[in-house]
């Protein structure tokens, strides 16, 4: 029987003769785990859908050991991959130019956990409470300025280097499985959930938010790989078009809360089962005493009229003391030390990689060190909020740690800090941005045996930036 939280399809397009993609749906062996992942050949270059099916056989073939430690398998998988299509190259000349990129992800419904490994221009999104997010980071340099927001998505699907990739399967032997050439991370996958993997053939020829309303149908798996599809044909369909969908079809474990009465009854009943039963609950109804006299109803009237009078007393006090001047005065700003602004954005910020914190209200803070994020997704509205550093400080404002898979900050300010942002992992995606007397606007920081490196992205961007077409 046909599990129905998860479907594939591989179409060749309009434009394309031939199709160099492939996918894996599967169940995995002795589990309620999926399997999926959706690979693409890489295009203009022979031999690129021979390169798609190695990486396709290794996934069939080592699915069964996904089972447990499931990210490092995943990358072993992937490693092994990579070093057959460059022995396959190498052995065949004509096949010189082969190569694939791919996105894979192990869902585990049951425990609410999806594992993901990714390498090249193919994505995975997830699809949570009617907002589409997208989870991988395109390895290519016109997905990089649209991920930090210096494209657009329109622009940057109609833009002649879309294509062009800086990773990929089969360039180099001897991957390095322990470094960052393989993105690979987990996130919560809750009940309701569904995970889009795609190739560009998708996303180059239809925009996320048409996206969204299909998987948004009410219609099954199948019926929304097969309308994705006819939309990016209709669109063009320049490219060869494949996905796959993984749904988490569990129901919620929200329980609605139970009402007085039913809750005396369960509470009865369990002093029954433990012989401890208490003589204040006879009856699911909380007005009933033993005796089975109706309890006496308190009279509230005295208590109204106190507080009325309380209130207009109150109500005459606070208008003379009302200033003379009816001008708001301005909140002064308040210091915030790095431990006590990282508990109140964890609060808000939660496990869900869905979830945003919105910064109302105080318009300054002022930080006397840095405010390090380490969650799997962090999405930042700021309202205006200006971040100011200390007189004694002079660091970052925000540090997002290399687990930190996506990265969203709107409407900020940040005063005196060098950097204002520094980036350990994945680009971030900044809207609405200002920067006043900070040397460094955004930094990445490499990692090195003998010591971390950080590199000034806004004068590299702007430079890479002007020399595209």
């Amino acid at each position: 029987m046909k599990d129905k939280s998860i479907a594939g399809i591989s179409d060749k397009g309009q434009k394309r003769s031939n199709n160099e993609d492939s996918f894996v749906a599967e169940t995995i062996p002795g589990t309620g785990m999926q399997l999926a992942a959706v690979i693409d050949g890489v295009g203009g270059y022979e031999g690129g859908e021979i390169a798609a099916d190695i990486t396709c056989k290794c996934f069939l073939t080592h699915q069964g050991e996904l089972k447990e430690n499931i990210i490092p398998q995943l990358k072993q998988i992937i490693a092994e991959a990579n070093q057959k299509i460059f022995e396959a190259r190498k052995a065949d000349p004509s096949k010189s130019q082969m190569a694939c990129v791919l996105t894979a992800a192990v869902t585990d419904a049951d425990n609410n956990k999806f594992y993901y490994a990714h390498v090249g221009d193919t994505r995975l999104y997830l699809l949570r409470d009617g907002s589409l997010v997208k989870i991988s980071h395109d390895h290519s340099p016109i997905g990089f300025l649209e991920e930090t927001g210096r494209l657009t998505e329109a622009a940057a699907m109609k833009h002649p280097r879309r294509n062009e990739i800086n990773k990929a399967l089969g360039f180099q032997g001897d991957i390095d499985i322990q470094g960052d050439f393989i993105e690979a991370s987990e996130s919560p996958f809750l009940p309701g959930d569904m995970l889009l993997l795609c190739s560009d053939g998708l996303t180059d020829m239809i925009e996320s938010s048409t996206i969204l309303e299909i998987l948004l149908q009410d219609t099954s798996l199948d019926q929304k790989t097969k309308t994705l599809v006819d939309a990016a044909n209709a669109a063009g369909g320049e490219d060869n078009i494949t996905l796959v969908l993984v749904h988490n079809n569990n129901p919620s474990t929200s329980q609605k809360a139970l009402r007085p009465a039913a809750a005396a009854k369960e509470q009865k009943q369990e002093h029954k089962k433990s012989g401890s039963l208490k003589q204040d609950v006879k009856s699911s109804s909380p007005l009933i005493t033993d005796s089975g006299s109706r309890k006496k109803k308190f009279n509230v009237i005295p208590l109204l009229i106190v507080l009325c009078v309380g209130l207009a007393c109150l109500s005459m006090f606070l208008y003379f003391q009302k200033p003379a001047t009816s001008e708001s005065i301005p909140a002064p700003a308040i210091n915030v030390s790095p431990s006590e602004t990282e508990l109140d954005f964890a609060r808000y910020l939660g496990d869900s990689p869905s979830k945003t914190l919105t910064l109302s209200g105080q318009k300054d803070i002022i930080l006397t060190g840095p405010v390090h994020f380490s969650k799997d997704s962090v999405s930042i509205s700021g309202g205006n909020t200006n971040f100011i550093a200390d007189s004694s400080y002079n660091g970052p404002a925000f540090i997002f740690e290399k687990s930190v898979a996506y990265i969203k900050i709107d409407s900020l300010l940040f005063s005196g800090f060098s950097p204002a942002i520094l980036l350990q992992g994945q680009p971030a995606i900044l809207k609405n941005i200002q920067f006043n007397n900070c040397p460094v606007h955004v930094a990445q920081q490499a990692i090195f045996p003998g010591g971390n490196v950080n590199i000034n992205l806004p004068g590299f961007n702007q430079s890479f930036k002007d020399s595209l077409p």
